[in-house]
């Protein structure tokens, strides 16, 4: 009999002790399960705050001083390309092309005549070896690779006038527009981010992002690239 009772206590105990551990054993499950369910959250409420910043609240100034037409998402892509069009800046073949150009010492006279002319379509030979040179060559691989992005690309010398480009430019002579002007400023270049508007040259409606060309520290000349507008 008091075997019996021993038996009844232990199995009692037995199942007393299994039941608590299963209790501690969910207990610890619901802990961690709620835990996942925290650290889940806060990674999407962090990547979404992220975002929002990155596409609403870019604090450069040249994407501050975009477009306010743009969308959210248009600027997000001026803000990446920014980068990129930068660094091809520092092409050497740019640079070399930009020193080359300035070198010649052209005066304003003598790009303005060709402007009118370029203009009136009298310059076809001397457009083609604007895009074929090296820099124009350079200029239109870089089209080539982001065609769903660029629709132009040309770098201008130190008075505005292209030195190599792809496609064709409506005028030969940018010295008298704010892409060139507000981007070379005076030497000092800074990038600048134009307006959306319809581009004659390209048939599109696009965004001109002007980079300075630097040689040694020294603004020499504009990089300017459109970027087709995307809603």
């Amino acid at each position: 009999m008091s075997n019996l009772v021993t038996m009844r206590f232990s199995f009692h105990h037995l199942i007393s002790t299994m039941a608590m551990h299963s209790r501690n054993r969910l207990v610890i499950n619901n802990f961690i399960y709620l835990w996942l369910i925290f650290l889940i959250t806060a990674l999407f409420l962090f990547l979404l705050f992220s975002q929002g910043k990155s596409w609403a609240a870019d604090t450069r100034p040249e994407i501050r001083q975009a477009d306010d037409s743009l969308s959210k998402r248009m600027k997000a892509i001026i803000a990446v390309h920014v980068e990129r069009i930068k660094e091809l800046a520092r092409s050497s073949v740019l640079i070399e092309s930009v020193r080359g150009q300035n070198q010649k010492g052209m005066s304003l006279e003598e790009i303005r005549k060709i402007d009118q002319e370029w203009i009136a379509g009298k310059r076809g030979d001397f457009v083609m070896e604007l895009q074929t040179n090296p820099s124009g060559t350079f200029l239109y691989n870089k089209l080539s690779e982001n065609r769903s992005i660029y629709v132009e690309a040309f770098l201008c010398d130190n008075q505005g006038a292209v030195v190599g480009e792809y496609p064709k430019t409506t005028d030969y002579w940018q010295g008298d527009e704010d892409k060139f002007i507000k981007c070379f400023n005076n030497g000092n270049g800074k990038v600048y981010v134009g307006p959306v508007a319809f581009d004659d040259s390209t048939k599109t409606i696009s965004v001109q992002i002007s980079v300075p060309v630097l040689d040694n520290g020294k603004t020499i000349g504009v990089l300017i690239i459109g970027l087709k507008n995307v809603e």
